[in-house]
């Protein structure tokens, strides 16, 4: 199992992320978003955190999923159940 967390320059690239990371590897990796800081000033939004533990097998095609939708890696790695 592996922890995976990205982050987007906007919420709306992060939900557009997590549902179609959802509808490829289901409910089993157990995503979740939040905001990464503050919004800015005059509306601007937060970077968002799209974090989830995913099967092992599965991961390079989480990390190209989540590039190909704008995101950058925060971190990647083994973790215990």
């Amino acid at each position: 199992m592996r922890l995976f967390a990205a982050s987007f320059a906007t919420e709306e690239s992060a939900v557009l992320a997590l549902e179609e990371l959802a509808g490829r590897f289901g409910e089993s990796a157990r995503m979740r978003l939040a905001p990464l800081g503050h919004a800015g000033p005059e509306g601007s939004s937060a970077r968002m955190i799209l974090a989830g533990r995913f099967e092992d097998d599965v991961i390079a095609a989480v990390r190209l999923a989540v590039t190909e939708l704008g995101g950058s890696m925060v971190v990647d790695s083994e973790t215990t159940t």
